[in-house]
């Protein structure tokens, strides 16, 4: 969500949470996948890093972030679900 209207109108509906990787967990995850269509280019770790600086603006806005770099899954959910009670 790039556009600052949807921003205000997400953050009025609910609890926004960013999921948050560096670039190279990014690529580990997506280098495989064929769908990735923002990726389909001559460097998708180049592009990877250009469209995080895009929305890092975006990001930042967001209040709660939960890192999911090189974090157990489980670590994640139970992040989120204390996210999701307390708010």
């Amino acid at each position: 969500v790039l556009d600052p209207v949807n921003m205000q109108n997400l953050g009025k509906s609910g609890l926004l949470i960013l999921l948050v990787a560096d670039m190279d967990s990014i690529w580990r995850r997506v280098r495989n996948h064929a769908f990735r269509p923002l990726l389909q280019c001559e460097n998708p770790r180049s592009r990877i890093r250009e469209l995080l600086s895009e929305r890092s603006g975006v990001y930042n806005q967001i209040k709660h972030k939960v890192e999911t770099g090189d974090v157990p899954i489980e670590k994640v959910v139970d992040q989120i679900l204390k996210l999701v009670k307390h708010g």
